[in-house]
């Protein structure tokens, strides 16, 4: 099968990244993007999720108002099964393999059919509703925690969160972006760079430091300033220090070679399966990956382990 072109990743991305509630509860007129200033005033919440938020709470029949985001949710599964990555990626036997090896004796939050996944939904919509019905009663009245509230109790179920978005980002990553490339590159580079900034920043220190005890005014500019200053020389000198020591990720990853984007793959690969990094099956799972169309490097299982062993922090 002839691999999904950039824009039909990112089509297929931008949907999966879509807010269940906001889908459910947006209405015309309600802003599109947030700008960073409001997403700090709101905690990172974007200001379409807590109008939807919003609405949700007042709901009369909170039942109703929660089988919506059900709804969306179906419909949301149902489009991304239906769309060109979508179709790429969860036909093919070697994706099947590999979910069905880590999710066996698991519960299941994607099938391999739409029928399977309708079929699937009914054994725990109505615990999920009454869960969230009693839990949300009880913040309803609180309008200052609400929107938060409901980004807690649903963000597990949004596919962003799940297993075949991680893995089709680290799709798009591989065969577009060149990620695992430019992520070699910049951990090669990262001592030079940090070294310059320090350069750069160093007589700002020494004034920050002379400022911070001259300067009367606790929360001026001036003392603002400086305790920003300061900062940032600690987090640079943190990470040179770090960057001396032996750590689990950065080796391998920052081996320039022609396949610098595989191993970045797998690294993608090991952070998506969080559940299932002391499991055997993580290693079948992720040969299983290896093999999917656009692949054209045979990993032997034992680099592959080695890999994992890495990138899992497992001595």
């Amino acid at each position: 099968m002839t691999v999904p072109t950039q824009e039909e990743f990112a089509d297929w991305l931008a949907l999966g990244n879509e807010s269940m509630v906001v889908r459910a509860f947006a209405q015309a007129g309600d802003p599109k993007e947030t700008s960073p200033q409001d997403r700090f005033i709101r905690g990172g919440l974007d200001s379409a999720f807590v109008l939807a938020a919003d609405r949700l709470l007042a709901e009369p029949d909170l039942r109703n108002a929660l089988s919506k985001i059900i709804a969306a949710r179906r419909e949301q599964y149902r489009i991304l099964q239906t769309m060109p990555a979508g179709k790429w990626l969860f036909t093919q036997p070697h994706y099947q393999s590999a979910y069905r090896l880590l999710n066996s004796g698991r519960r299941k939050i994607i099938q391999r059919t739409p029928d399977e996944f309708q079929a699937h939904l009914v054994s725990w919509e109505e615990p999920w509703l009454t869960s969230m019905e009693n839990h949300i009663q009880k913040v309803r009245t609180k309008r200052a925690l609400s929107a938060y509230f409901i980004k807690l109790v649903t963000q597990d179920l949004e596919i962003a969160n799940r297993f075949p978005y991680r893995i089709m980002d680290a799709l798009h990553q591989f065969h577009h972006l060149r990620t695992g490339h430019r992520v070699a590159e910049e951990l090669k580079e990262f001592p030079k760079l940090a070294k310059k900034v320090q350069q750069l920043t160093a007589p700002l220190l020494e004034s920050a430091q002379s400022l911070r005890y001259a300067s009367g005014a606790e929360n001026s500019e001036e003392m603002g300033l400086c305790r920003a200053i300061i900062e940032l020389e600690l987090q640079l000198q943190n990470a040179l220090e770090r960057r001396k020591q032996p750590a689990t990720t950065i080796p391998a990853l920052g081996r320039s070679s022609e396949r610098a984007g595989e191993r970045f793959f797998i690294f993608r690969v090991v952070r998506a399966c969080q559940n299932h990094r002391k499991d055997a099956k993580l290693v079948g799972a992720t040969m299983d990956l290896l093999s999917l169309d656009g692949f054209d490097h045979v990993f032997d299982v034992r680099s592959v382990e080695r890999l994992i062993v890495e990138f899992s922090g497992k001595k």
